[in-house]
């Protein structure tokens, strides 16, 4: 699941999913609490990738008990929220 405006990790994310055969399910960033619920649940979405704007964060960490299927949460920016991990950086740590 994306969260990403139009920051250009997008399409790193998309190419990536596309190479495992996974699918993106992109979200606008005026996502509530139960908008990221209902559709992480539906989906059973593995793992959400959401820039680092308070707004994103505290809905998906207000989330995080009722999404049982998501096991990663990845940000995008300049902060690092407590328990997302750091796509940016791991992207600059994976191998070419």
């Amino acid at each position: 699941m994306l969260t990403l405006k139009r920051r250009y990790q997008f399409w790193y994310v998309l190419m990536g999913l596309h190479k495992i055969g996974a699918r993106a399910i992109p979200g606008t960033h005026l996502l509530t609490d139960k908008d990221y619920e209902y559709r992480a649940n539906v989906a059973d979405a593995a793992a959400i990738i959401a820039v680092d704007e308070p707004e994103v964060i505290h809905h998906l960490n207000a989330a995080k008990d009722r999404m049982p299927t998501v096991r990663h949460y990845f940000s995008v920016g300049e902060t690092k929220p407590e328990g997302f991990l750091d796509l940016d950086a791991l992207i600059e740590s994976a191998g070419r």
